[in-house]
């Protein structure tokens, strides 16, 4: 008989068992879907099984609540609803196995009373679940961020220590904490005290807002933190004992004081994270060179056994590169940041590093300091290098570029460059993979001062140079130079790269491209694996 026939009683009663027995037995959550996806009912019960955990998910308003077809929805309070596994887990007796809770709120009403609701449900089938390790609390405001939403004073605070001294109570193993949500008053200083209620057992704190913990509090036993700081203007971090930190990760950095929030004192000198492996960094849009007054240009910051590095988004200063003492390998340096920041990288010295991936922005006067660093990099990557390079300014022709290139695998160019440049960089960058041209000069001198067609280039490029170029693209200045000029370079570059697999190329007419395709595709059967785009509704609509 198909499990399908079964009469739904019976059916469930195959899914409990199974489950108890996959759980208790095997140990292993995931192969229970199987059965739990041909019952509809409990369909929805298999998503938290793969990871063996739990979830309750509240709303008080249709907005925010995600539900599909195969969604239950379980009676709850009267002025919302409420989405859960718990019958289940309470079903096949699984409250000593949970080891992940995962509590979302989307709410219009008081955030505390909202988070006593999924509480409730918590209570409901068990008053301690002792194996919960790992806890993701997500709460929302249906309406987004209304300040305080109306929390203050002494009655506020105790309402939420009483909030954070529940959750404690139910779910006293915690060991990794889960943040998220709008970033009202009450929302950051009720994870501050849940964050406080774990300070001497947590190990991982991920964070996408800033908390609010008591004077003091610190998390000495934390490994692993991680802050998104968002939008925010607060560098409020918890303390921690940099000495147990292994990984830290702070994305959105509003100012360059966060460094200050590590230092032990406000008149310490330098701060140690003696034993961090993993350090990852990224700076909020906006933040630029201020005063030298503003930035914590006196504090060392030491990093002895980092093995890897990852900078985002840092474009005039980093403390962290600019004061910081590394190890001389590295596994991996994930590095995006200007011409300015490649510079203070220069005086890190690495002897040996076993993936880069650098992504560096520069302008025409700065190119020639930045392609040293880059190879000097490469140099020194024993496993994969990955380094794309913007060049966003400017002007290039074939003396600018008569350089060394090798450490370069993707080119943007968005300032000006002739063809003879062009064709000097493929051939002097053999690690070349995408290249973007966006302002093509098609007159051969790198000038805007002549819209003369190109001269046919058959020996521009050396006759047996090795071209890996997979991804083209070209733009030119149409009302500048004449679309003869454009076609004839498509087709000398989609001549003389063998590998290529995409060209884009910008106002260019596709029938005389089709035409040279069809002429040359004996001779060239490379042609024919080409996919050739045209960028231009002129000519899409012709």
């Amino acid at each position: 008989m198909n499990l399908h026939d079964l009469p739904e009683d019976i059916l469930i009663c195959i899914i409990k068992a199974t489950a108890h027995a996959y759980i208790h037995e095997a140990g292993r959550w995931g192969s229970s879907l199987t059965l739990l996806a041909v019952c509809r009912t409990w369909r929805q019960l298999g998503r938290p099984l793969i990871y063996g955990g739990l979830y309750v998910h509240y709303s008080d308003s249709d907005v925010g609540i995600r539900t599909t077809d195969d969604d239950v929805v379980i009676d709850g309070p009267a002025s919302g609803r409420l989405m859960t596994n718990a019958d289940l887990v309470a079903a096949v007796g699984a409250v000593d196995h949970v080891k992940y809770i995962d509590i979302a709120i989307s709410c219009i009403a008081e955030p505390l009373q909202a988070l006593g609701h999924a509480l409730d449900v918590l209570e409901g089938v068990s008053h301690r679940w002792p194996a919960a390790r790992k806890v993701a609390l997500d709460i929302h405001h249906a309406e987004g961020d209304q300040g305080s939403h109306g929390i203050g004073g002494a009655r506020c605070e105790a309402s939420i220590q009483q909030t954070a001294s529940r959750f404690a109570s139910l779910l006293p193993s915690v060991r990794r904490l889960i943040f998220d949500g709008h970033p009202l008053l009450v929302t950051k200083t009720l994870y501050g005290r849940l964050a406080s209620a774990y300070a001497s057992q947590l190990q991982s704190l991920d964070s996408k807002l800033t908390m609010v913990l008591p004077d003091g509090q610190a998390l000495v036993n934390l490994s692993v933190l991680s802050i998104d700081f968002g939008s925010g203007r607060s560098c409020l971090i918890p303390r921690v004992a940099t000495d147990a930190l292994g990984s830290l990760s702070l994305s959105g950095i509003p100012d360059y004081d966060v460094w200050l929030s590590f230092a032990d004192g406000p008149h310490a000198t330098e701060a140690v994270f003696a034993n961090l492996k993993h350090l990852s960094i990224s700076y909020g849009f906006g933040v630029f060179d201020g005063a030298e007054s503003a930035r914590p240009s006196h504090i060392k910051l030491a990093f002895p056994r980092l093995k890897s590095l990852t900078i985002k988004n840092v474009y005039s200063h980093c403390p962290v590169i600019a004061h910081g003492v590394f190890p001389l390998q590295l596994d991996l340096l994930d590095a995006e940041c200007s011409s300015a920041i490649f510079g203070l990288l220069g005086r890190v010295r690495f002897r040996a590093i076993r993936k880069t991936v650098i992504s560096a922005i520069c302008d025409d006067a700065t190119l020639l300091g930045v392609l040293p660093e880059i190879s000097r990099i490469a140099a020194v990557t024993s496993s994969s290098i990955t380094s794309k390079l913007s060049v966003i300014s400017g002007q290039l022709d074939a003396r600018d570029v008569n350089v060394d290139w090798r450490g370069i695998s993707a080119l943007h160019i968005l300032a000006s460059a002739s063809f003879p440049a062009v064709l000097t960089i493929i051939a002097r960058a053999p690690m070349l993979r995408e290249l973007m041209v966006h302002d093509l000069m098609l007159d051969g001198t790198g000038t805007h001062d002549t819209a003369q067609p190109l001269a046919d280039p058959q020996h521009a490029l050396p006759p047996c140079i090795d071209v890996k170029l997979t991804h083209l693209l070209l733009s030119y200045r149409r009302h500048m130079f004449p679309v003869e000029s454009a076609v004839a370079a498509v087709r000398y570059l989609a001549l003389h790269m063998p590998l290529l697999k995409r060209l884009t190329a910008w106002y260019v007419p596709p029938a005389a491209i089709s035409e040279f395709v069809e002429e040359h595709s004996v001779r060239y059967p490379h042609l024919k694996n080409i996919e050739f785009v045209f960028e231009d509704a002129d000519w899409a609509s012709a």
